[in-house]
């Protein structure tokens, strides 16, 4: 697995059927309670059993997360879980100067009230060549992930010279 959201959809997956086997165990241990024979034996047996549930579901969450590279074995590894940049984003190219990335409005989620701080938004390139036609929006913190939101990116031209000094603002919507 390459794409993060393959990793998340497996990821919810897994998830999902965890929760509905633990719903089993519970719903077999109320039925017990009621009959009146859910005595230490039955309640260890539910213990095992959701023991078991989060054993096999964490080992599937483990290997996910190898398969789709996100636990790199070395310092210099790969994109944090799920963290990787969005789709490219186009943009009008300028033949002329390069241009850093920046954010000018942060980003906030869509239909929410939930906003990134700008030092959490990473920007893949950080700066976009002369000629450049796009460039992507990553998270630093995985904590805002798995929704879309919308910012504007500043890009600024990148010069010495005042009289060529100039940016452009592009109002985003990305998923994260």
């Amino acid at each position: 697995m390459t794409d993060s959201r393959d990793a998340v959809q497996e990821f919810t997956k897994t998830t999902n059927a965890a929760v509905k086997q633990v719903r089993l165990v519970a719903k077999d241990a109320v039925a017990q309670i009621d009959a009146g024979t859910y005595g230490c034996e039955a309640w260890g047996r539910s213990m095992i059993k959701l023991f078991d549930i989060m054993a096999r579901g964490s080992a599937t969450h483990f290997q996910i997360a190898i398969s789709d590279g996100c636990c790199p074995t070395s310092s210099t590894g790969g994109a944090t879980c799920g963290m990787q940049p969005c789709d490219p984003i186009p943009v009008a190219a300028d033949n002329d100067f390069s241009r850093e990335l920046s954010v000018a409005v942060p980003f906030t989620r869509v239909g929410g009230q939930v906003t990134i701080p700008p030092n959490l938004i990473g920007f893949k390139p950080a700066v976009l060549v002369a000629g450049a036609t796009s460039f992507a929006v990553y998270l630093r913190n995985p904590q805002y992930m798995g929704a879309s939101y919308t910012g504007t990116v500043r890009l600024t031209r990148v010069t010495t010279n005042p009289a060529d000094a100039g940016f452009t603002d592009e109002v985003v919507t990305v998923v994260l």
